[in-house]
């Protein structure tokens, strides 16, 4: 047990209490902070989700009125992700958080390292209202939050410090603010900028999170939510299907193309399963980045806190409520009302299929299907035919013809890719056969195709060619706009992530593009 430890500041992270604390005691090694506080030589000292919560707070002075939960919900990054995952699973992250599982916490909640921030961030005019109030910087909570980028309440942009967000070998070191940063004017934001707009309206969402305790957007049902948003923008179905390339066209449109790179966001509109379309499909299994819900909230023109409230709106008027959770005994009144929900589901849309129920509704057709599967397969939806060709007519096919065809066809639309203005596209088998229009075909004729499949491997990148690739593409776009970048701005308009550039011939074309760069 310790006999001193600071009292927390508003929005303050757990890492910068434990680096207050760290500059305090001044013990002689790095690794002697985190064995007090957290019981370990091994550990970590962790920005944003970090564990062995539990030790700590049984370490604390006597008399402290922290909890677990207090510091989780107060003082991490948990409450931004929490809506965005099923409950049982931010139950098991909390339970990760309070014991030594911390190397599961991110894997649980479907963490992109890559939208994580390089280094911590803090805006210069909360850093000096700070210095004036407390008499000294701390790290803020929300300027670590994934896709925030400016202060929201002072409307500037965040700067970065010298203090990496992942430490690396360093991995126990904590280091406080008055270290780390260096207070500068701070570069105040353009309100005529859609970009600038877009990065405050993040923030701003970004905040009302980190307030919520135990918000839940009921992902079951999220997609339909989208969808029906998606229809009033005319960009989906009436029945749910979505509009592909006008959304693309509509998204790409919406945001500016450098905000998306700076996020980490673009969009790959050569797939047919890129992050945007993934949001609106029934994935029970699948957590995605807040980050992407936002950008698509925004998109549909509403906060998280007027989406909530969408939510809630649209299905009381729908009176399409969710279902009972699933008990060992299931009493008569819960078969009957699962079976009432999905009769008003099948009236609701007579002239959709199965797999439409399913991907929107699947937790009501889960449940059925386990519990009372005889009638749920008495009423199920008229599945549309589908026609079949014949063996006769299939024989028909001259695949000689076709393979030279396809092969041509190959050839030329991977040189039109390659040679394509704007950002390079990844030439992989998916992308040109899905661009061709002939991806089932060739995926299941290969066989027959010998000279599309030859085509295919000579015109395929790896991704060591595509990489140089964009680092191409993006050292002629600061070489028209006579900008000498820094290495981290080259390799972030290249997207190029840390393995990548680790591989030598990335590394060398790396330096070549800087070299050829330089005024």
């Amino acid at each position: 047990m310790i006999s001193f430890f600071p009292d927390p500041y508003p929005d303050e992270l757990l890492y910068s209490v434990c680096a207050r604390f760290a500059d305090r005691v001044r013990y002689p090694g790095e690794s002697s902070v985190v064995r007090q506080l957290f019981g370990t030589r091994n550990g970590a000292a962790v920005v944003d989700l970090p564990s062995r919560l539990g030790h700590l707070v049984a370490t604390l002075p006597p008399g402290h009125s922290y909890t677990v939960d207090r510091l989780i919900d107060n003082h991490t990054l948990l409450p931004f992700y929490s809506p965005f995952c099923p409950p049982s699973r931010i139950n098991q992250v909390r339970e990760d958080m309070q014991t030594t599982n911390g190397s599961r916490i991110y894997g649980r909640l479907g963490i992109l390292v890559s939208h994580t921030p390089l280094w911590l961030q803090f805006c210069p005019v909360c850093a000096e209202e700070d210095i004036r109030q407390f008499g000294e910087s701390y790290w803020h909570r929300l300027h670590q939050v994934p896709g925030v980028k400016v202060c929201p309440v002072h409307t500037v942009f965040l700067a970065q410090s010298s203090v990496p967000f992942r430490h690396g070998r360093r991995c126990g070191q904590f280091i406080c603010a008055q270290q780390g940063i260096a207070i500068s004017s701070p570069s105040e934001l353009d309100e005529s900028n859609p970009s600038h707009q877009a990065f405050l309206r993040i923030a701003h969402d970004a905040a009302w999170l980190l307030d919520q305790r135990h918000l839940s957007l009921e992902l079951e049902n999220l997609p339909y939510c989208y969808l029906k948003l998606l229809r009033g923008c005319k960009l989906a179905s009436s029945v749910g299907r979505i509009y592909v390339q006008p959304l693309n066209q509509a998204f790409n449109d919406f945001y500016q193309r450098d905000f998306l790179q700076q996020l980490m966001c673009e969009l790959d509109v050569s797939s047919y399963n890129h992050w945007l379309l993934r949001l609106t499909r029934f994935c029970p299994d699948k957590v995605q980045s807040p980050l992407h819900h936002l950008l698509l909230i925004h998109f549909l023109g509403h906060t998280v806190a007027s989406f909530v409230q969408f939510q809630k709106d649209f299905y009381a008027s729908a009176q399409i409520s969710t279902p009972p959770e699933t008990t060992s005994s299931l009493a008569s009144d819960t078969l009957e009302t699962y079976r009432q929900q999905w009769l008003k589901l099948t009236a609701t849309y007579p002239k959709t299929g199965l797999s439409f129920l399913r991907k929107n509704f699947g937790r009501i057709y889960i449940w059925l299907h386990k519990h009372d599967s005889q009638w749920l397969e008495a009423h199920l939806p008229q599945q549309r035919r589908h026609t079949v060709a014949s063996p006769q007519r299939l024989a028909r096919v001259d695949w000689s013809i076709r393979d030279s065809q396809l092969a041509a066809g190959v050839k030329e639309l991977a040189v039109q890719m390659k040679n394509a203005p704007g950002r390079p596209i990844w030439l992989t088998k998916t992308a040109i056969t899905r661009k061709l229009g002939q991806y089932t075909l060739i995926q299941k004729e290969i066989d027959k195709l010998p000279l599309t499949a030859q085509v295919l491997s000579e015109v395929v990148e790896t991704q060591v060619e595509y990489a140089i690739r964009r680092l191409e593409w993006a050292t002629e776009c600061f070489r028209q706009e006579h900008i000498y970048p820094a290495r981290w701005q080259l390799l972030s308009r290249a997207s190029l992530k840390p393995h990548t550039v680790a591989l030598p011939p990335v590394q060398q074309a790396v330096e070549v593009a800087l070299k050829s760069l330089e005024p």
